[in-house]
């Protein structure tokens, strides 16, 4: 009787091989990516850092640096401060304590340079590639390999370079991945023995060090080493986290030992210590595409343009052409100075040509190509303030307004991350027994006081509290902007409010807004004219409606121009009983 033939059944790879697998897969997708983020990256550079540019006329291949516009335009826009938090409660007793906790937050957010340290190199990363970064707390073993950077027990929230990133290849969103991680080194020496001698014959470095290389092997290298030397041997690894399973996995990053080095439950808060900042997704692909890949061909066009507007302006010369019979008189023209005469006998045998010089209709693309550049960049002329494009005061506000709007999309995805690595924080120095922060608590009219964030005082749980970013903290106010600010706010709304506030037994302190508005206007002598005197009583003037169609039509001034009957209907029913004033003869 003849045997059956058995079903060919898939080879199922162990666990560890799979993973592995998965990786070296994401690696092929990631190298697409990092090519890519080279090129911007060389383009920002403009050859800085190319050995073989020895002089300046060598360095003008890259005379106008569109990235770098954009760039300096944008990070302002992102970050330039530290984030300011707000701590709410849900439950109304431990509002008290939320106001502590947001008092430590802001404290501890300072001390860590959160916008130099992490956010900065963070938004920047996102604007080339995508921003990554890792937040976690220091253990013992971390510290012995970072040294004098952290202490044990310290917050860390490093970004991670986009090529040291590893996701699922198979998942549409990063939400979705089944995995997510990062690669390292480590000294080879500590890792031998930091996992175990169960593994240590594995562990093998994965760099080159200094003087490996024979006398033979560097004869035939014409350039310098693409690859990086070190000075100790070190081994790369992979680390892993599982959201699924809730546990983090270290691996080596490449060979033929796939077994895990080590695995351990997370015990961070959730989500896992990993947060991605990117703008521009596509669909169903977990890789953003960044907003300097817009800019890049738009910067090449541009500067082959200036380049050849470079070479035209080099080559235009003027010569004097003569016939050969006036060679004296070409003689006596060419070491003549200017304005001075000189006598010839043959006129009509010299002429002046003129050759090559600018096309100047190449201006007309070039201003073409930089409009094109700042709307790919969402209004980036009228963003870093470089020029008006509006006739008027109230237009160019609009287009102000417009291009802000074109940024809130970015703006919100940032202040999303923060506010991840804000609750981060918080759940870490919630969580830390030995944390103690004394803050500075006010009661406004009252007095102040000291009081401890420390796990002895900790009311509720952290699942208790609510943390928002401040809007638009993360900008660095200047002065004048904080000026105009001030004036519009009490034009528009203090003083039109005052007689209700009145009425509820609140006032205007002129002196103490006064001293305000001084200190932001840079005027130190103000006490030599601005003096206390006997108060007397003022008398709030009685309603006068403005006439309608009076005003700017541009938005200069504080009501947008003309008055309206609703602003009118408003001042007339903050006097007393509403009523109407007498009519005015």
């Amino acid at each position: 009787m003849p045997t059956k033939k058995k079903s060919a059944v898939p080879e199922v790879l162990p666990f560890p091989k799979r993973l592995r697998r998965a990786a070296e897969l994401w690696g092929k997708m990631q190298k697409v990516v990092t090519d890519k983020s080279n090129l911007i990256l060389k383009a920002w550079a403009a050859d800085y850092f190319n050995s073989n540019i020895k002089s300046i006329q060598s360095a003008q291949n890259h005379s106008v640096n569109l990235l770098d516009r954009a760039m300096t335009i944008l990070l302002p826009y992102l970050v330039m401060s530290n984030p300011r938090v707000n701590v709410d409660a849900v439950l109304h007793q431990y509002r008290p304590f939320a106001r502590t906790t947001e008092l430590a937050l802001n404290q501890w957010i300072h001390q860590f340079k959160l916008a130099r340290n992490t956010l900065y190199p963070l938004c920047r990363n996102s604007l080339i590639s995508m921003g990554i970064v890792k937040t976690g707390v220091m253990k013992k073993w971390q510290v012995e390999i970072f040294g004098n950077s952290y202490d044990v027990g310290d917050i860390y929230s490093d970004v991670v370079d986009p090529s040291d990133w590893v996701c699922d290849p198979s998942c549409k969103t990063i939400r979705d991945a089944s995995f997510v991680g990062n690669y390292f080194y480590l000294p080879t020496e500590f890792a031998q023995e930091f996992y175990g001698s169960k593994h240590a014959d594995h562990i093998k470095p994965s760099v080159d060090l200094f003087g490996e290389l024979s006398p033979r092997k560097l004869a035939a290298i014409q350039e310098v080493d693409a690859d990086p030397k070190f000075l100790k041997p070190l081994t790369r690894f992979v680390e892993y986290y599982l959201p699924d399973e809730n546990v983090i996995i270290t691996q080596l990053a490449e060979g033929e030992y796939t077994r895990f080095l080590r695995e351990v439950d997370w015990k961070g808060p959730e989500g896992g210590p990993y947060d991605v900042l990117g703008y521009k997704w596509f669909p169903e692909y977990p890789i953003p595409i960044p907003p300097a890949w817009g800019w890049l061909d738009m910067d090449s066009m541009f500067n082959i343009i200036v380049n050849k507007i470079k070479q035209q302006a080099a080559s235009q010369k003027s010569v004097l052409a003569y016939e050969g019979e006036a060679a004296q008189d070409a003689e006596r023209i060419a070491d003549a100075g200017d304005r001075q005469t000189v006598k010839v006998d043959h006129i009509d045998s010299l002429k002046q040509l003129e050759f090559g010089g600018v096309n100047e209709s190449m201006y007309n693309f070039l201003g073409w190509l930089q409009g094109q550049w700042s709307e790919q960049g969402g209004n980036l002329h009228v963003l870093g303030g470089r020029q008006a494009e509006a006739d008027t005061l109230g237009q160019e506000q609009m287009l102000m307004g417009n291009a802000s709007r074109s940024l809130e999309y970015m703006l919100q995805a940032v202040y999303e991350v923060t506010e991840s690595l804000t609750n981060k924080f918080a759940y870490y120095l919630w969580t830390d027994p030995l944390v103690d922060i004394p803050v500075i608590k006010e009661i406004k009219g009252v007095a102040t006081f000291e009081e401890h964030f420390s796990k002895q005082n900790l009311k509720g749980a952290i699942d208790d509290y609510m943390i928002k970013i401040q809007p638009m903290s993360m900008q660095r106010p200047t002065a004048d902007g904080q000026f105009q600010r001030l004036i519009q706010f009490i034009s528009q709304w203090v003083l039109p409010t005052l007689p209700i506030a009145s009425q509820q037994g609140i006032e205007l302190d002129v002196a103490e807004a006064t001293q305000k508005l001084a200190k932001l206007a840079g005027i130190n002598d103000l006490e030599l004219f601005f003096k206390p005197a006997v108060p007397q009583e003022a008398k709030l003037n009685p309603y006068n409606p403005q006439a309608l169609g009076s005003g700017m039509e541009d938005g200069r001034t504080g009501m947008m121009g003309a008055a309206s009957r609703n602003a009118n209907m408003i001042q007339q029913q903050s006097r007393a009983g509403g009523q109407p004033s007498p009519p005015q003869k």
